[in-house]
């Protein structure tokens, strides 16, 4: 998994390992790059954030996205990776020298430097963006959903929160996205300071494949995270299912003997999307053991209706576009 550096988002930590392994030669000019989904998976990250890390990378330089092709470690065409470093020596040296003969201090070519630097990490920041859900569960849904937007970077709040420090939407963000019920209650919390993008979740034709299914006698158990995930998943579910006797519910974080105890009772469970990023290490031991014996295991799967995702996309490159210019200007 890439370690995320302090001083920036995870994709530019996962640019800054790939461009050491780049300048140190580890990976020569011409070598064709992992795929943005084979990066994600490697490093155990989105695959938004991949693609925002190939692109940082592109950029500045170091690799090329050929589509159709794939991305490639930029050719130099007279240099190798250690001529090139030294070159950069030399031009910082001659850059030293010049700026000392006009009486400039250390300190002051120091606060110049770090002026620029900050300037051309402008030019490459993307769109930040707020994902505000009522439920953890909601929240991955939606990131899920909009991580390949590019040029955008996330940070999921829970409503609930933004409810008490509504103050925590105004750090620096561009665009806040949330359910379409959510919106006139975030218009107001943030006083219309942050434009406010709704969206809507449809459940995938996989999962009401799947629903349409499942006999009038299985023994259905669902999991869920919060109460607020769990009457979503129940309001779809006894639209599509009929059973003869009620599902049973069960929500992570409770006892584990009844936790294996529920297992035990069912034929099938529903379980939401990515759960098993929030769910305790021995919950998901026994929920795989229970899925190595009879029980089967479904999905709720939601996923960003396409018009949504447009509309966001569209509002993120306006929004992107708007900064570029902007940065131009100056």
């Amino acid at each position: 998994m890439i370690e995320r550096k302090a001083d920036g988002p995870l994709y530019r930590s996962l640019a800054r390992e790939l461009s050491e392994q780049i300048i140190s030669g580890e990976l020569p000019a011409g070598t064709r790059l992992p795929t943005i989904r084979q990066l994600a998976g490697d490093k155990q990250v989105s695959v938004g954030t991949a693609k925002h890390a190939y692109q940082y990378l592109a950029e500045t330089g170091l690799i090329v996205m050929i589509q159709g092709s794939g991305s490639y470690v930029a050719a130099n065409d007279t240099e190798d990776n250690k001529s090139r470093k030294e070159q950069a020596l030399e031009a910082i040296d001659q850059m030293l020298a010049q700026l000392s003969q006009l009486d400039f201090s250390l300190r002051d070519i120091q606060i110049f430097l770090e002026l620029r630097m900050r300037q051309m990490e402008e030019r490459f920041r993307n769109v930040r963006v707020a994902v505000v859900g009522e439920s953890p569960e909601l929240r991955s849904v939606i990131l899920n959903g909009l991580s390949t937007i590019p040029n955008a970077d996330y940070v999921r709040f829970l409503l609930a929160d933004i409810r008490d420090q509504p103050f925590r939407l105004e750090a620096d963000f561009d665009l806040i996205v949330c359910e379409e019920k959510n919106t006139a209650e975030l218009e107001q919390l943030t006083k219309n300071k942050v434009p406010v993008m709704q969206l809507a979740l449809t459940l995938c034709p996989a999962t009401i494949k799947e629903f349409s299914g499942i006999p009038k006698a299985a023994r259905v158990g669902i999991l869920s995270l919060s109460h607020t995930f769990l009457d979503k998943i129940l309001a779809d579910f006894s639209h599509y299912v009929s059973l003869e006797t009620e599902a049973e519910v069960y929500l992570f974080g409770g006892d584990a003997t009844d936790f294996s105890d529920f297992l035990l009772r069912q034929d099938l469970i529903l379980v939401p999307p990515h759960c098993t990023d929030f769910i305790s290490r021995k919950e998901e031991q026994e929920l795989r053991a229970a899925l190595k014996g009879q029980v089967r295991m479904l999905r709720y799967d939601l996923r960003v209706d396409r018009g949504s995702w447009l509309y966001i996309s569209d509002a993120v490159a306006a929004a992107y576009k708007a900064a570029k210019q902007k940065l131009n200007r100056r």
